[in-house]
């Protein structure tokens, strides 16, 4: 007698999970597609380009800044482009909560109109491309305007072929999204757990029962949303919830997570981009400490701690 593999159609059922939460693949029927249901481009942007680190005051009062657009390129390696953002939100938006979308394919720092920095942007594995411009939005509070610093390299600088060869010279960087979009908690936290699961049945043995129940949680999932139905995301949140409440055992470890940016004082950029790196990295840190208070974060070098404070 021989029994039938738990795991049959482990391949199909896996990737049809992977599917609904892709970025790539039927965002126009799928989960993912629907954290930002609803975008508007931005009431005005321009810009203007200089080879130096300059203050922001001087970009303030610039005199130099021109219309631009999504698509067009800026450089080349180490330039900064200082970009006026002017953004209005709709009446209609009232009450949701609303983002800035921005990709300029490289390091950037948002900054208010007074010249507090405000949140770092950045590309790759560590990816922050978006801005919280309001929580619930008012119609007392629908006109927004920015200043957005844009460092002409990336997150390990501007190497070429390789990430740490000697940095190109002539790279050139394209404004892939500029605009503002309604973001949809919900959605995006199912979204979450939907991603955790497919990553357990991954990583976990393949022939152990965790595996198999995270990969029939997702499927469930799947089977349980309905995107033109939204009280179905509150019943799919309830299997996700059932399933991450069940423990291991009482002997596990206990894990806790502290913040940390590991920033190289000196690597692939010069010193003073290392400065910049530091403030968009605070910044981001700081706003995440107002948003959760429990947050912890640890600075490991007393030299960039030394320089934000400067």
């Amino acid at each position: 007698f021989t029994m039938a593999s738990m795991f049959k159609n482990r391949r199909c059922t896996l990737e049809r999970a992977e599917k609904f939460i892709s970025p790539l693949y039927f965002t126009d029927v799928n989960l993912y597609g629907k954290i930002y249901a609803e975008t508007k481009d931005l009431t005005s942007l321009t810009v203007f380009s200089t080879p130096d680190r300059i203050p922001f005051s001087d970009a303030r009062e610039s005199t130099s800044y021109v219309k631009t657009s999504v698509g067009a390129q800026f450089g080349p390696t180490w330039t900064t482009c200082w970009f006026k953002v002017v953004i209005d939100i709709p009446n209609k938006w009232c009450g949701k909560e609303v983002h800035l979308r921005w990709d300029s394919g490289s390091e950037a720092l948002i900054w208010s109109t007074d010249g507090k920095p405000l949140q770092g942007l950045s590309v790759g594995h560590q990816e922050r491309l978006f801005f919280v411009l309001t929580p619930s939005a008012s119609v007392s509070c629908l006109h927004h305007e920015f200043f957005i610093e844009m460092a002409c390299n990336d997150l390990f600088g501007a190497g070429s072929p390789t990430m740490i060869s000697a940095p190109d010279p002539d790279k050139m960087f394209t404004l892939k999204k500029a605009d503002i979009a309604v973001y949809d908690r919900e959605v995006d936290s199912l979204v979450t757990d939907l991603q955790l699961l497919v990553d357990m049945v991954k990583e976990l043995p393949s022939d152990g029962s965790r595996s198999y129940e995270a990969m029939f949680a997702a499927n469930e999932i799947v089977n349980c949303v309905d995107l033109s139905d939204r009280g179905s995301l509150k019943a799919a949140k309830e299997i996700a919830d059932h399933f991450f409440s069940q423990r291991n055992g009482e002997s596990q470890h206990t894990i806790v997570a502290v913040g940390n940016c590991h920033i190289d004082s000196a690597w692939l950029w010069p010193y003073a981009e290392t400065k910049r790196k530091c403030a968009r990295s605070f910044a981001s840190a700081l706003l995440l400490m107002e948003r959760y208070p429990q947050y912890r974060f640890a600075c490991s070098q007393a030299q960039q701690l030394q320089w934000v404070k400067e």
